[in-house]
């Protein structure tokens, strides 16, 4: 686990060596690109198209796409005029959000500060392929503003009766459930930090191991040692990390606060090994960890299901980020300032391969029939249906792929039921098309996969190599006894592939993979039918 910005200074340290990489503007948000600006914050493009903070219509762009070279800041994106970035972000009157990417390193979309507008990321290579999966919002801003406005319907900044944000916990703490009551609850409790230590421009990584017992008031006093990852030093005990407990509400919700290392004033923004336990601490509040499934060491939490489904028991107060548990059951945004240490992944890579990265601006209402992934217990289902596919047991849960021929939506996505049978149901679904043949062969459309003919020396046919080519992949959790509904998207070549295949559709393999605990199995195997898109007929106007 690299330390908070250590990420970064290791991207920045081989800045240098970055080459262009295209990003791709797809406008469909239904603003006009007149109306669709955009600005960027920490460098210029390099094709002169936009250079650093002069903001541009998207109708000014070339094809919607520009280039950068060696870039670390934001993309700014507005909408009916342009966004200045040294205005006051929460209050101003233009609707606005933003991208953050590094070249070569990572992007993300963050709704740390505020959600405003939803944004699709795909990091794609020189044929078209993706690199790593892809970021998207599963539902757009209607389905999340309603449920954000439930929980805090102060935090929402409208321009009279027009939606331009959704302040977050970090910039309006006091607008949502206090953290209060779940610090003071670990009162007695005892818990142990065990993480790495690992930053570019400070060497060597350590081990970190401490651990302190919280006082009734929430304050917490830890001691322990560091050990050089590499063994050229012997074990060092460091100085006692102290937070009070009045600080922790508000820092649970922002990530931030103060706190002291050997009596002096200390901050996370510090970036040293120090700063990673504060980090750990703050964050198991904000991810609902301490006093929850995986007990109170963070070596046995990180990554692991992470808000409601990492609590045992429900109770009257807040124990989570719940504004940021929407954000990540709708989309794969950062909600929370550490939201890295869950399991959700919310970067797509900028490394070498990538030569592009295709940014989508979504619309506000939609899609159609769209689901969250919400942890178990606030799982929200899609009605039932005949469970038809092949069930294989996997822990406490089984699943069962109830579709068996799914047409895709507009924008290329699958929605595939499945049904959860006896215990909780989290994981991950995988679509891909088996393929006989050598690597690098094209397979037959309609769903057909390359056979081989030939014949050994003694009569007998040469041996069939089976490989599967991944077509999409998204993550689930549904409650027991529940059928929901999977939105799968899937990559630009698999669309292309399902197009090509016509109404007589493309036989996909379809696996289910759950978790259970620390490991996981397959739950599920099964075949079904994508056929591409069919746009509606439009009905001829009578003559009269």
């Amino acid at each position: 686990m690299l330390a908070l910005t250590g990420m970064c200074a290791l991207l920045g340290a081989s800045a240098a060596s970055a080459s262009a990489l295209n990003v791709e503007v797809v406008n469909d948000s239904g603003q006009p690109p007149q109306s669709v600006y955009l600005t960027l914050h920490g460098g210029s493009s390099n094709d002169g198209q936009l250079p650093e903070e002069t903001p541009k219509a998207l109708s000014e762009i070339h094809n919607s796409t520009f280039s950068l070279g060696s870039f670390s800041g934001r993309m700014y994106v507005s909408y009916g005029g342009p966004y200045n970035e040294h205005e006051d972000g929460l209050e101003a009157a233009t609707r606005y959000d933003k991208i953050e990417l590094t070249t070569p390193g990572v992007a993300d979309v963050t709704a740390v500060d505020f959600f405003a507008i939803p944004f699709d990321l795909e990091a794609l290579d020189g044929s078209g392929g993706p690199v790593g999966g892809p970021l998207i919002y599963r539902c757009y801003t209607s389905t999340i503003l309603s449920k954000l406005r439930e929980l805090a319907p102060s935090a929402e900044v409208k321009n009279g009766e027009q939606f331009l944000r959704f302040r977050a916990p970090k910039n309006a703490w006091s607008s949502y459930p206090s953290m209060e009551p779940y610090v003071k609850s670990m009162a007695g409790q005892t818990i142990e930090v065990e993480d790495i230590y690992a930053n570019a421009e400070h060497p060597p990584a350590v081990n970190i191991k401490y651990s302190g017992t919280f006082e009734p008031d929430g304050s917490i006093t830890l001691t322990g040692t560091f050990t050089e990852r590499s063994g050229a030093h012997a074990e060092e005990h460091g100085e006692a990390l102290h937070i009070e407990g009045s600080t922790l509400p508000e820092a649970a919700y922002t990530g931030n606060g103060p706190y002291t290392v050997g009596g002096n004033p200390a901050t996370v923004g510090e970036n040293n090994k120090y700063s990673v336990i504060y980090r750990d601490i703050v964050a198991g509040f904000e991810l609902g960890y301490w006093g929850g499934n995986y007990g109170n060491n963070t070596k046995n939490w990180l990554g692991k299901p992470d808000f409601a489904a990492a609590r045992s028991a429900m109770e009257p107060y807040a124990t989570y980020n719940e504004y940021a548990s929407i954000i990540n059951e709708y989309s794969d945004a950062y909600g929370a300032a550490f939201n890295e240490l869950g399991p959700t992944p919310v970067t797509v890579p900028l490394e070498a391969a990538t030569a592009t990265l295709r940014v989508t601006i979504d619309p506000d209402q939609g899609p159609t029939a769209c689901t969250g992934i919400p942890p178990a217990s606030r799982s929200t289902t899609q009605g039932a249906g005949s469970v038809t596919g092949q069930v294989v047991a996997a822990g406490p849960g089984k699943v069962a792929i109830v579709s068996k021929a799914v047409e895709l939506d507009k924008r290329g996505r699958a929605l595939i039921k499945l049904r959860c049978v006896g215990g909780p149901c989290t994981g991950n679904l995988t679509l891909g098309q088996r393929v006989i043949g050598k690597r690098g062969s094209t397979p037959r459309r309609r769903g057909r996969a390359l056979v081989s003919r030939g014949k050994t020396g003694h009569g007998q046919r040469k041996q069939k190599q089976t490989r599967t080519v991944a077509l999409g992949s998204a993550r689930f959790s549904i409650s027991p006894g529940k059928t929901q509904s999977v939105l799968v998207t899937l990559t630009r070549n698999a669309r292309r592939i399902v197009s090509a295949a016509g109404q007589r559709g493309l036989v996909a393999q379809a696996t289910v993979i759950i978790w259970t605990g620390p490991h996981t199995a397959v739950a599920a195997r099964g075949s079904l039918t994508l056929r591409p898109y069919t746009p509606p007929r439009r009905r001829r106007a009578r003559r009269r």
